[in-house]
């Protein structure tokens, strides 16, 4: 690490690209699944359809519950119908 640190400078101290899964949906995406959250927030299952529908992507409910904590949304989601 001293020695990276030594040739790189400063530079070596940010994050560098990981392997990994990318993203699955894009940033434009994401922005109207959280639209259709917001929309009906109790009902995942249909916001599941309608961004398949849009998108041609299918997430799972779980994804779309991360997606939902992430975007501040307080809990009051669910998959019911």
């Amino acid at each position: 690490m001293d020695q990276e640190m030594e040739q790189s400078g400063m530079a070596s101290l940010y994050d560098k690209p990981r392997s990994g899964r990318p993203p699955k949906l894009t940033p434009e995406e994401k922005d109207l699944a959280r639209q259709y959250i917001k929309e009906d927030p109790r009902c995942l299952k249909q916001v599941v359809e309608r961004l398949s529908q849009k998108t041609a992507k299918r997430l799972s409910i779980s994804s779309l519950k991360r997606l939902a904590k992430k975007a501040g949304f307080d809990g009051n989601v669910s998959e019911n119908l």
